[in-house]
């Protein structure tokens, strides 16, 4: 049953949404994503909806993570950033493509959980980082790929300052659940800046009393 769930999740939700990678399809495929799901809410697993992991933090959509990923172009030999742990998932898909991932986060909890998640997942290529703020000054590392999952008013020039040439920052910026992903690449000194896709999602962070949208997208 999980496999037919795996299959139906990459087939009706994932491709749908544009993601037509083959190399990052195969690796979503080969991941079983209940195990970075919660005991209490693994009938969600492949579900078409956002998924609570405590009180501030939720697992994105499975088609969210595969355009994200998708947007970033990641190479055999990148060393991505993942900009929050959430469960781990988006690391360990990230994982399957790239040489090493950091994941970082300013919670010891959400570090603890991504982690046991991604090596119950046997992905030894990812790293977990303790932070005190998640969009804090560089620290001289550069990376080929920098993923921010979790949604933001505005993207900081901190995280274009760790973009080595020709490194990708994907973010979903926006407020409330109006929300644009964006790819931004360096090019030497200079930033070349692409509109993916515009989403109504909610943010993790949106404050309390806003209304539910259902997830929907524009081209």
């Amino acid at each position: 049953m999980t496999n037919i769930a795996r299959f139906n999740m990459v087939e009706q939700q994932i491709r749908p949404w544009n993601v037509q990678s083959p190399v990052l399809l195969k690796a979503i495929s080969a991941l079983d994503r209940s195990m970075f799901v919660p005991q209490a809410q693994q009938s969600l697993s492949y579900v078409d909806c956002p998924i609570q992991l405590d009180e501030s933090t939720r697992m994105l959509e499975p088609k969210v993570v595969g355009r994200l990923v998708q947007a970033l172009s990641i190479q055999p030999g990148d060393h991505v950033l993942l900009v929050g742990a959430g469960s781990g998932y988006t690391a360990a898909v990230c994982a399957g493509l790239a040489s090493t991932v950091v994941s970082q986060d300013t919670s010891q909890s959400a570090l603890d959980r991504a982690g046991k998640n991604c090596a119950a997942a046997d992905r030894s290529n990812v790293g977990f980082q303790k932070v005190e703020k998640l969009h804090g000054v560089t620290d001289g590392v550069q990376y080929d790929a920098i993923l921010l999952r979790e949604g933001i008013a505005e993207l900081p020039d901190t995280c274009l300052g760790k973009l080595a040439d020709k490194g990708r920052c994907v973010a979903l910026l926006g407020s409330d659940y109006a929300m644009e992903m964006i790819c931004y690449t360096r090019e030497g000194d200079e930033i070349r800046q692409e509109s993916i896709i515009e989403i109504l999602t909610p943010l993790e962070n949106s404050a309390a009393g806003s209304a539910p949208v259902k997830a929907s997208f524009v081209f």
